[in-house]
C-alpha cells in the first residue's frame, strides 16, 4: 500500500472522527461512496436510507435529494457550489480546499447552518479526483454571535441615549443658571422680595428670595421654606407641625406689607 494512500484514508478517518456529517465523493465518476452520514449527540445517522436513495448514488442525486431541505433564499448558492463540473475546475486550477456555509436542516428535522469542507486530492491508483467532504453544525456559533451583535447593538443605543441624555441636562443646567442669575438681578434691583408658589392647594414655596425671606424676620430663605411647613422628603411634601403657627404669622405679616405697600412693594 502507498504512502498517498495510507495519508488519504488518514485524512478521511481524522475529519470523519470531529465531523458531524461526512461522506468522500469521486468527483470523476460522479459517486459518493457507500452512504452519506451525520452525527447528533453521538448517534449516527444513515441520510441515504433517509433520502430513500442506495447506497453508491450518484453525486447529482443526493444533491438534487437534499435540495429539498435548503431554504429558496439560499438553494441558487448551495446548487452553484455543488456543481460537479465547476468542483473540478477549481482542483485543477489548483484549489485544494474548499469551504461554503449554507442553511438546511438536521437529520431530526432541526434547523441547521451547515458548514461545509472539501478537501480535495488526486487518488493515485486510478488518477480520479476525490474530495473528502465534511460538515461542521455552526447553528449554536451562529445563534452566540446574534446575541452578542444584539448586545452591541443594543449597548450603542444605550450609550446614545446617555449622551443625549447629558446634553439635554446640560442644557437644562445651563438654562436654570441663566434664569436663576436673571431672576437674582431682579430681586435685588428692586425693593421688597420675590416668592413664587407652587400651584397646590396650600400655594407653598417654590423660590423665595433672600429680601422677602429677611423681610418676614428669616435669616435666610432655607429658614423660611423650613418653616414653611412643606419640605420634600422622598419626592413627597411632609407638613411641618408648626404650620399653622406660621400660616397665622405669614397672614399677619402679608397684610402688614400691604397695608404699608406707600412704603414698602410687596412682589409677590
Amino acid at each position: 500500500m502507498s504512502q498517498d494512500i495510507i495519508n488519504n484514508r488518514f485524512l478521511e478517518e481524522s475529519v470523519f472522527a470531529i465531523a458531524d456529517g461526512y461522506c468522500v465523493i469521486n468527483l470523476t465518476k460522479n459517486i459518493v461512496r457507500g452512504s452519506m452520514y451525520q452525527v447528533i449527540n453521538g448517534k449516527k445517522y444513515n441520510l441515504n436510507e433517509q433520502l430513500g436513495l442506495p447506497e453508491n448514488s450518484s453525486l447529482q442525486s443526493l444533491v438534487d435529494a437534499w435540495a429539498l431541505t435548503i431554504p429558496e433564499e439560499g438553494l441558487k448558492d448551495f446548487l452553484h457550489e455543488f456543481d460537479r463540473e465547476r468542483l473540478l475546475n477549481r482542483f485543477e486550477n489548483g484549489e485544494r480546499h474548499i469551504s461554503f456555509r449554507y442553511w438546511t436542516r438536521t437529520a431530526t428535522f432541526e434547523p441547521m447552518l451547515a458548514e461545509d469542507h472539501m478537501a480535495l486530492y488526486r487518488e493515485e491508483e486510478t488518477g480520479d479526483v476525490i474530495a473528502v467532504n465534511y460538515v461542521l453544525d455552526r447553528t449554536e456559533h451562529y445563534r452566540l454571535e446574534e446575541k452578542e451583535r444584539a448586545l452591541e447593538k443594543s449597548n450603542r443605543e444605550y450609550a446614545k441615549l446617555l449622551e443625549e441624555e447629558k446634553r439635554h441636562t446640560a442644557m437644562i443646567e445651563e438654562l436654570t443658571k441663566k434664569l436663576q442669575s436673571q431672576l437674582e438681578l431682579f430681586t435685588v434691583s428692586i425693593p421688597g422680595g420675590v416668592k413664587i408658589s407652587n400651584d397646590d392647594p396650600e400655594y407653598s414655596f417654590k423660590y423665595v428670595s433672600e429680601q422677602f425671606a429677611n423681610m418676614l424676620g428669616y435669616a435666610t430663605p432655607k429658614e423660611l421654606l423650613d418653616a414653611s411647613g412643606y419640605h420634600r422628603t422622598a419626592g413627597k411634601r411632609q407638613r411641618n407641625p408648626d404650620t399653622v403657627l406660621f400660616k397665622k404669622r405669614r397672614a399677619s405679616i402679608s397684610f402688614y406689607l400691604w397695608k404699608s405697600c406707600a412704603f414698602k412693594t410687596d412682589i409677590s
